[in-house]
């Protein structure tokens, strides 16, 4: 294609998120259809890499850059600015000086795993550690501070460190303190116990089937990502006049996925986490109906033309074994023994799951006690 376009073979290319990673060929113009990367704007760093994509040194003599904007046109609901607001902005503004983010989240998780480790310490030897890992240049202090006021840690003489059990809790079950408060806020708004688990990470590998990928491709004439919860598929399913292309049966499928999955009333539906929360439910209510992860992959196959692999399901499942127990833990330290109770059958309902049950073949509608609305 690079070749062909450089001939003069083709007259256009049309191209997605590809083009500012690193399309190698020269243009003399690049268009942008629309300002929106999924369901988020375009930061002013994305834009100009794109932008610079229009003319090549040597080959034109100026490069030019159209934006095909509507004005007061916005996506979905949730977006607070007008697409021709944010082409003024992008136009008009600087991008911002690159930094190297530090990840306190796992800095934090770190050092709650070095003071679990030795039971209680001195913070010297906190950041000794930190040191051997080469993590410095830290206020360790302000971090232990942080953990103690989240009861995480409580401290005896100023520097002296002790784990407490929902540290220890944490620690454990190998989530950030970060992660854990989430859980801790969760499980005291009594939220439903599995989808506090399947929060943690839910199950994102779930691809179109070839025949509607290539239906996709065919009608629309470029190229879609292969996996539901993409932003370019995600587009599909709500952009206005999108389906008019569509034959009956895959415009069917996009309504099926839409009355089982993106069920919310939230302003962001379908970008925001109520689908992937849904979808990853749908599949613990076909392993607890006694279904294996083949079965699984089946069933969501024969009934939404969705791809599954059996081994990613049964990863995820594993890991979310893992994720309810890291859950029981702390509801066990916060004394809330209803959902200690749920969370354990439940995990032994995963594990060893009631033969001879029905296939489940639908989900129901709602994954969260308290959604958007």
């Amino acid at each position: 294609m690079e070749i062909g376009f450089e001939k003069g073979d083709y007259q256009a290319v049309i191209t997605t998120a590809a083009l500012g990673a690193g399309v190698d060929f020269p243009a003399s113009q690049v268009i942008f259809f629309d300002l929106a990367m999924g369901k988020d704007w375009l930061t002013a760093a994305e834009f100009v890499q794109y932008c610079g994509r229009a003319g090549r040194l040597g080959k034109h003599d100026r490069g030019k850059v159209i934006l095909l904007i509507i004005p007061g046109n916005k996506f979905h609901s949730g977006q607070t600015e007008t697409e021709d607001e944010v082409a003024i902005k992008l136009l008009s503004g600087k991008i911002e000086p690159v930094e190297i983010p530090v990840d306190f989240e796992k800095i934090e998780e770190q050092i709650l795993a070095n003071i679990s480790t030795l039971n209680e310490c001195e913070i010297e030897d906190i950041e000794n550690m930190l040191l051997s890992s080469k993590i410095a240049n830290l206020d360790t202090k302000t971090i232990v501070t942080n953990l103690k006021k989240d009861n995480f840690v409580k401290t005896k003489e100023k520097e002296h460190v002790i784990i407490t059990e929902l540290g220890l809790a944490t620690s454990v079950s190998f989530l950030t303190p970060r992660k854990a408060k989430t859980v801790i806020k969760k499980l005291k708004t009594n939220e439903d116990p599995l989808i506090i688990a399947i929060s943690i990470e839910p199950f994102d590998a779930v691809y179109l089937s070839s025949k509607v990928h290539e239906e996709l491709v065919r009608s629309f004439r470029f190229q879609v990502s292969s996996k539901l919860f993409s932003g370019s598929v995600l587009d599909l399913m709500i952009r206005k006049g999108s389906t008019r292309r569509l034959p009956n049966w895959i415009f069917n499928v996009f309504a099926k996925w839409a009355q089982t999955f993106f069920t919310c009333n939230c302003p962001e539906r379908p970008y925001c986490e109520h689908g992937i929360l849904n979808f990853s439910k749908y599949i613990v209510d076909l392993r607890v109906a006694g279904n294996n992860p083949s079965q699984i992959s089946n069933i969501i196959a024969r009934n939404f033309e969705l791809q599954v692999y059996p081994g990613d399901i049964f990863h995820w499942l594993d890991s979310l074994v893992h994720h309810i127990e890291g859950v029981t833990r702390i509801a066990k330290v916060l004394q809330l023994a209803e959902t200690y109770i749920k969370l354990v059958e439940l995990k032994r309902k995963i594990e060893r799951p009631t033969r001879g049950l029905k296939n489940v073949q639908k989900t129901t509608n709602t994954t969260h006690t308290k959604q958007k609305r």
